[in-house]
């Protein structure tokens, strides 16, 4: 036949090549090509995968925000209503015994306010875990394809990168929201153990340094010997990662970040000090809370969930801690 076929080839640049004969049977070997390059369908494309990332992410986020926030205001509501019939019932047991009858049934409708308000907290829990779950999956499958397509040249390949990190960020975010829920409603296991916290911190400093290699900064870090603690390597490890990683991120290029652990007393002290852009008296009451936006910003560009600060406090008092921020003002670090 004079034609050849192909169906359902990937977008790329392919080259068509030709072998043909004489009716003598004489074979010219060197032959004849033809390059052809397909475009994608615009479903096939990065940018089209990336504005539906998007588009899940902005839709998700703000279900989740309008749901969270109405389950907030019936919280914050049926709380007014419960103290406000504590209120009545001290005052009517004080009145008469006639009164106390009354009494009893608005104890009684108090306490069924209360079992709707936990219920309501309970419910916001389930919608965050379904979400979480719903919203992984997607996003795994999506980081999973997103690597593939990296590998085609152009900018294919390119826009591909740019949604694999999209995705990783959500996933990044769910996470961060699971673990903060978790710590809130005591759900997380602790083991408590012997902790070098010293050692520890080494090994934080050397894991996080390739991060900091690509802002030009040195980790500097002065360890006490023998600086042991009761409690849990793994969250202390997340405590460490994330003042260090603020650190860093905060902190401009070719400027050093300071890691101290040392002794005080009978405690350990554990110190992360950088020579960044500083917080302002706003900034340190607001520091620990969720989703907070302080007003310096990252010096590399680098994003923000706004829930690390709040995940360590978390983390440090389930440890017995104390965590807080000391800064001179605008640009004199912290």
């Amino acid at each position: 036949e004079r034609a050849a076929h192909y169906t359902r080839i990937p977008p790329g640049t392919y080259t068509f090549r030709v072998l043909a004969s004489s009716p003598d049977g004489v074979w010219n070997e060197t032959g004849d090509a033809l390059t052809v390059t397909l475009r994608p369908f615009f479903w096939q494309t990065g940018w089209f995968l990336g504005a539906a990332i998007l588009g899940l992410a902005v839709l998700g986020a703000a279900a989740y925000n309008l749901r969270v926030s109405s389950l907030r205001a019936h919280r914050r509501e049926l709380e007014a209503q419960v103290e406000e019939r504590t209120r009545d019932l001290v005052a009517e047991t004080a009145r008469s015994e006639a009164a106390r009858a009354e009494a009893e049934r608005a104890r009684a409708e108090a306490e069924q306010q209360k079992e709707i308000a936990e219920e309501a907290d309970r419910f916001k829990s389930e919608i965050l875990g379904i979400a979480a779950h719903d919203l992984k999956t997607p996003l795994q499958t999506i980081i999973g394809y997103g690597d593939l397509m990296t590998e085609q040249p152009g900018s294919a390949g390119e826009y591909a990168g740019y949604t694999g990190q999209a995705a990783r960020r959500m996933v990044d975010i769910i996470n961060r929201l699971l673990e903060s829920d978790a710590v809130e409603k005591g759900r997380l296991p602790v083991t408590p153990d012997t902790v070098d916290v010293g050692r520890l911190a080494l090994a934080m400093a050397g894991t996080l340094q390739p991060q900091a290699d690509a802002k030009l900064q040195r980790i500097r870090t002065t360890v006490d010997e023998g600086c042991l603690v009761q409690g849990d390597e793994a969250w202390l490890r997340q405590v460490l990662a994330n003042l260090l990683g603020n650190a860093i991120k905060y902190s401009p290029q070719k400027r050093p970040v300071y890691l101290a652990v040392r002794r005080a007393g009978d405690k350990i002290l554990i110190e992360v000090r950088d020579e960044g852009p500083g917080l302002t008296e706003a900034d340190k009451g607001k520091l620990f809370g969720k989703f907070q936006r302080l007003s310096a910003r990252p010096t590399g560009g680098e994003s923000s969930t706004g829930l690390g600060l709040s995940i360590v406090k978390q983390l440090v008092e389930l440890h017995s801690g104390r965590v807080w921020a000391e800064s001179d003002g605008p640009g004199a670090g912290s």
